[in-house]
């Protein structure tokens, strides 16, 4: 596999704080890379040295072939930018904001104009090309950002939550965009919360905690690989937060989601605590309606493998 992106004992040290430590892994062309980690984890601090806006402190990256301290105007030319921190001009069109960016990447002319056509049709946002940036609603915002990124036809793309904030359709419209982006053989690094984002999209994911890689692999091998407690799910007609406060007492409940009427609780050797969970659920007056075990989804192998972080 080619490698798109690749950092060796990549480290960032801030005073007496080591942010990222050591980490290497390689992404290859036109993969979909999910980058996941508790807050504080080093996750951010990863992608800004790969994007060259920090340097790091000792180890290497290379994007798209070059060096990220020694090219780093190399790298900027091949590789788009989504995130909280890059905004566009709020008191220009969709249009001239994507004009003005490409004339500064140097796009021509005639490429650049069908570039933009080709972009706010792709985007949704061609009725609303010549309307200002600043009466954008948060959705269209967000696409107008994807295009801005987009407008250099760049190798590879850096999402860092891009999806937060959004309405459930707007979501949705900019993961299939994304996909669809990896399919015409742009790699995209994505950072998110949802954990059921990387579990749907992504080809690989990294997992960082304390500035380390914990883990890197596809979603379906992360989650098979927490090996030490199941999944106990079980259908209730309710759910009191006294009955989920007693579940937790129970010695070998290692932690709880409940939802829709679905209770799943991460439980350590489910026969010998079984008899003990449906005990204390009868004796709230609760109706099982069923019983399963299962496989951990992405989010519970998460929250084991670092050790209770959750928050990305």
């Amino acid at each position: 596999m080619e490698a798109a992106v690749e950092a060796i004992g990549l480290t960032k040290v801030f005073g007496g704080l080591t942010a990222v430590d050591n980490i290497s892994f390689e992404i290859g062309k036109g993969e979909l890379f999910g980058l996941l980690g508790p807050n504080g984890a080093g996750k951010t601090t990863t992608l800004r040295m790969l994007c060259t806006l920090l340097k790091p402190t000792t180890g290497t990256a290379r994007v798209a072939g070059y060096d990220v301290v020694r090219e780093p105007e190399k790298v900027r030319s091949r590789i788009g930018v989504v995130s909280e921190g890059v905004m566009l001009y709020r008191e220009l069109t969709a249009y001239e904001n994507l004009e003005l960016l490409g004339r500064l990447y140097r796009v021509p002319s005639g490429r650049l104009r069908e570039q933009i056509s080709r972009l706010l049709e792709f985007l949704d946002l061609k009725e609303r090309a010549h309307d200002l940036i600043g009466n954008f609603s948060t959705g269209m915002m967000k696409r107008a950002q994807f295009a801005a990124a987009l407008i250099h036809e760049p190798e590879t793309l850096f999402l860092d939550e891009v999806t937060g904030g959004l309405d459930p359709q707007s979501a949705t419209s900019l993961r299939e965009f994304t996909r669809d982006l990896c399919k015409q053989g742009i790699t995209t690094v994505w950072t998110t919360h949802y954990m059921f984002e990387p579990e749907r999209l992504c080809d690989r994911l990294a997992i960082i905690n304390r500035g380390k890689v914990v883990m890197i692999d596809t979603p379906d091998r992360v989650r098979n690989a927490v090996k030490d407690f199941d999944i106990l799910e079980t259908s209730l007609d309710m759910a009191d937060e006294y009955l989920l406060s007693e579940l937790r007492k129970v010695q070998g409940v290692l932690g709880m989601f409940f939802s829709d009427g679905k209770l799943r609780l991460m439980v350590k050797d489910h026969e010998t605590v079984f008899q003990q969970i449906l005990e204390t659920i009868k004796a709230r007056g609760v109706v099982v309606r069923s019983v399963n075990i299962t496989i951990p989804s992405l989010e519970e192998a998460f929250i084991q493998l670092t050790r209770g972080g959750i928050n990305g």
